[in-house]
C-alpha cells in the first residue's frame, strides 16, 4: 500500500512538473499586453490584495526539495551514471578475458578500471553535494528578501 501511494505521488509529481513546462512555454509565447490580461496584472505587479488572494490559494513560493536522502544512498547512487556502467562493462570483459578465460591470470586492468569507476563516483558525489550546498545557500538567501508592492527590501 505504501508503494502506491509513493508512486501515485510521484506520478502527481511528474504531471505538475509537466504543466510547469506547458505554462513556461506559454509565458514565452505571451506578448506584454496578453501576459498580463491572462494573469490579471500589470506593469507594477499584483496589488496587495491580489497577492495575498494568490498566497492564500496557491501557497508560498518555495521550492519543496522533498525527503533528503542519506549520504550514504547518494554515494551508491553515484556509482550509477552511464560513463561508470560503461568502465563497468569494460571491467567485466577485462575480468573475463585475462582472468577467468586466460592461462597468465592478471587482475591489473580489472583493479584500474575499478579504481577508475571508484574515483568517477567519489568526483561525482562531491560535486553533486557542492551543488546541493549551493542551491540550498541560494535558496536561504532568497528567503530573506523581503517583497513588497512596487519595490524589492533586502
Amino acid at each position: 500500500m505504501a508503494d502506491n501511494k509513493q508512486s501515485r505521488e510521484e506520478r502527481i509529481r511528474i504531471l505538475e512538473k509537466r504543466q510547469v513546462e506547458k505554462d513556461i512555454l506559454l509565458f514565452s509565447i505571451l506578448t506584454d499586453a496578453q501576459f498580463y490580461l491572462t494573469y490579471e496584472t500589470g506593469v507594477n505587479g499584483f496589488t496587495q490584495e491580489q497577492a495575498e488572494e494568490l498566497l492564500e490559494e496557491k501557497g508560498e513560493n518555495v521550492i519543496d526539495y522533498g525527503k533528503e536522502k542519506p549520504w550514504y544512498l547518494k554515494l551508491l547512487l553515484s556509482f550509477v551514471s552511464p560513463f561508470n556502467l560503461v568502465l563497468l562493462l569494460v571491467a567485466a570483459i577485462s575480468f573475463l578475458t585475462e582472468v577467468v578465460f586466460s592461462n597468465d591470470q592478471t587482475w591489473m586492468t580489472v583493479i584500474i578500471v575499478l579504481v577508475l569507476v571508484g574515483i568517477s563516483a567519489i568526483i561525482q558525489f562531491a560535486q553533486e553535494a557542492r551543488s546541493e550546498s549551493a542551491a540550498k545557500k541560494l535558496n536561504e538567501f532568497y528567503a530573506e528578501v523581503d517583497m513588497t508592492r512596487g519595490a524589492v527590501n533586502a
